[in-house]
C-alpha cells in the first residue's frame, strides 16, 4: 500500500513539474516567423494576336537565381507566391516566342498584388518554297542555250 501511495505522489508532483518546465523551455527558444509574402499574377499573351499563350514558363529571379516558377494555364494565366520587399527580374518564355523581362522593385506584402502581364512576340518563321531541281536545271540549260544562240549565232552549228 505504500509503495502505491508513493507512486502517486511522484506522479502528481513530478508531471506537472516536467510540464512547466517544458512550457518554460518552449518560451526560451526564439519563436520562428514566416516571411511575408507576395504575389506577382498576370497573364501571357501572342503580340500579334492577342491570345493567350497556354504553357507559357514564368521564373521569378533575383541576381540571375531563379526564385519561383509557374507555367501558365489555358488562359495564359499564371500566379507566383514569392518573398516580399525583394526586387525580382521576370521573365516569360516559351518556344517559338521571343521571351520577354520585366522588373518588379520591392514586391508588396500580402494581401496586395503586383499584376504583370506579359506579351510574346512569335518569331517569325521564312518558309522557302521547294523547288523541283529538275526542272530548274532543265530551265536554266535552255536559258543558257538560247542566249548562246542570241550571242554566237555564227558559232552555233544548225543541223
Amino acid at each position: 500500500m505504500v509503495a502505491r501511495g508513493k507512486f502517486c505522489w511522484t506522479l502528481a508532483v513530478v508531471l506537472p513539474m516536467i510540464a512547466i518546465i517544458i512550457v518554460f523551455a518552449a518560451n526560451i527558444v526564439p519563436t520562428v516567423h514566416a516571411k511575408p509574402q507576395g504575389a506577382i499574377k498576370g497573364y501571357v499573351t501572342d503580340a500579334i494576336t492577342g491570345d493567350p499563350i497556354k504553357g507559357a514558363t514564368v521564373t521569378a529571379y533575383i541576381d540571375g537565381s531563379p526564385e519561383g516558377s509557374d507555367t501558365t494555364n489555358v488562359l495564359g494565366y499564371y500566379s507566383l507566391v514569392l518573398l516580399a520587399d525583394r526586387t525580382y527580374e521576370v521573365t516569360a518564355s516559351k518556344e517559338g516566342f521571343a521571351s520577354n523581362t520585366k522588373p518588379v522593385d520591392d514586391l508588396p506584402r500580402h494581401p496586395e498584388v503586383t499584376a504583370l502581364d506579359f506579351e510574346l512576340a512569335p518569331y517569325v518563321q521564312h518558309v522557302i518554297p521547294e523547288v523541283p531541281w529538275g526542272t530548274l536545271i532543265a530551265s536554266a540549260s535552255m536559258i543558257s542555250a538560247l542566249l548562246a544562240y542570241a550571242l554566237f549565232p555564227k558559232f552555233i552549228r544548225k543541223s
